[in-house]
C-alpha cells in the first residue's frame, strides 16, 4: 500500500489535518515560506523517512518552488499541441527570471510523441549565481 505524507504549515486548520490522518495519511507541519510549506523542511523530513526519490505532480507553483530550491534533478513535461494564449497555466508559475541568461537549462533532452502530445525529458542544469 502507498504511504501518503502531506506537508502543510502551522496555519492550516487542525480539523483538516485530523480528517486526512483519519483516512490514513500522515500530516506533517513544517515552517512556512511565503505562506507555503518549506521545500527544504519537507525534503529534510522525507530524507529522515528514507525517501530518496520523489515525483512532483502538483502544478507550476510547486515546480517553481522546487526549482528555486534547486531540488529537481530531472524533468518530464507533457506539451499539448494547443495554442491557448492569455494567462493559461503552464508548467512553471512564479516570478520567473529577469533574463534568458539566468534561465536554467534542460540538458540531455529527449522528446517523445505520445498520442497527440510531446513528452520532453531532461536533466536540470542550474546556473551559478554571480
Amino acid at each position: 500500500p502507498a504511504r501518503v505524507v502531506i506537508y502543510t504549515t502551522s496555519e492550516a486548520p487542525e480539523a483538516s489535518g485530523a480528517e486526512l490522518e483519519g483516512r490514513g495519511a500522515r500530516v506533517v507541519r513544517v515552517v512556512s515560506e511565503d505562506g507555503r510549506p518549506s521545500v527544504t523542511a519537507a525534503l529534510r523530513d522525507l530524507n529522515e523517512r528514507s525517501v530518496r526519490s520523489l515525483l512532483l505532480e502538483g502544478g507550476g507553483t510547486l515546480a517553481w518552488a522546487f526549482l528555486t530550491a534547486r531540488s529537481i534533478d530531472r524533468v518530464a513535461w507533457f506539451v499539448a499541441p494547443q495554442l491557448i494564449g492569455g494567462r493559461a497555466p503552464g508548467p512553471l508559475s512564479g516570478p520567473g527570471v529577469e533574463t534568458l541568461a539566468e534561465a536554467w537549462r534542460i540538458e540531455e533532452t529527449t522528446c517523445e510523441k505520445i498520442g497527440d502530445d510531446l513528452l520532453v525529458r531532461g536533466r536540470v542544469a542550474y546556473q551559478e549565481v554571480a
